[in-house]
């Protein structure tokens, strides 16, 4: 009963936030600061990776970091939270500091000063024998509005140990497509039209781009764009992941 009261509100509340999730991009594109480093590459492709890594001090930081936050609060083994530490905000105070750190090209890609950072995680990946098990193991984009998420190898990680993929090109409004499945999800939040509706599978491996790199490796990600973390073959990856959203 409860669900299908909160189903009839989505219904008639939903289409209001879809359409103004696409206002917002009519509004803030032209705003895009490009002269920040990375802003008209992830503008026109959807993600961007440094050139400069982190130092391998400030990488064992942040592993310290999370194994002190796993002795408060155990990470799940299996479904879709497995590995993953989160808060909406900084995770511990060590975040604040890759927050502010990440928060000007953040504002520069939205194009507005009205932004926030929307989580802060710790996730750890290892071979697993069901795909459920490893979160966004499959090609989909994360939500119906602009979404901007920073992130830090904490392992050298090559194609065997779960490397980032990103599918160019697709994020944000380019297509049909992605009105509707924005407008299905805002309206019924069923997982489905994030990871399978429209969405093909197959083609998006085929056209993915993946993201390797020692410790140290930092790049950012529109995940309106189709990305998945792909199954490590061998060996645990660790990341460390800042995400913005506007207002």
């Amino acid at each position: 009963m409860i669900n299908a009261l909160k189903t009839i509100i989505r219904i008639f509340i939903g289409p209001l936030f879809w359409a103004r999730n696409i206002i917002y991009e009519w509004i803030y594109s032209p705003w895009i600061d490009l002269k920040i480093e990375g802003v008209n590459f992830i503008t026109n492709n959807g993600f961007y990776v440094y050139e400069e890594k982190l130092d391998i001090e400030s990488v064992y930081k942040l592993k310290e970091d999370f194994y002190d936050l796993q002795k408060i609060k155990p990470f799940e083994l299996k479904g879709q939270l497995s590995g993953r530490l989160y808060e909406h905000g900084p995770i511990s105070q060590l975040s604040e500091y890759y927050i502010n750190k990440f928060m000007s090209t953040a504002k520069a890609y939205f194009g507005s000063e009205k932004i926030q950072c929307e989580l802060t995680m710790y996730q750890k990946s290892w071979p697993k024998d069901n795909i459920d098990d490893l979160p966004g193991g499959e090609f989909h984009e994360d939500d119906n509005k602009r979404n901007l998420k920073f992130f830090i190898y904490l392992t050298d990680v090559g194609e065997d140990n779960g490397p980032f993929c990103y599918v160019p090109k697709t994020h944000g409004l380019r297509k049909y497509e992605k009105y509707i499945r924005w407008l299905l999800w805002e309206v019924f939040h069923a997982r489905k039209y994030l990871y399978s509706f429209k969405l093909d599978q197959k083609q998006c491996e085929l056209d993915e781009v993946k993201v390797t790199g020692p410790a140290g490796t930092v790049f950012c990600a529109d995940t309106t764009g189709y990305h998945r973390a792909s199954a490590p073959l061998i060996g645990e990856r660790q990341v460390f992941v800042v995400s913005y959203t506007r207002i």
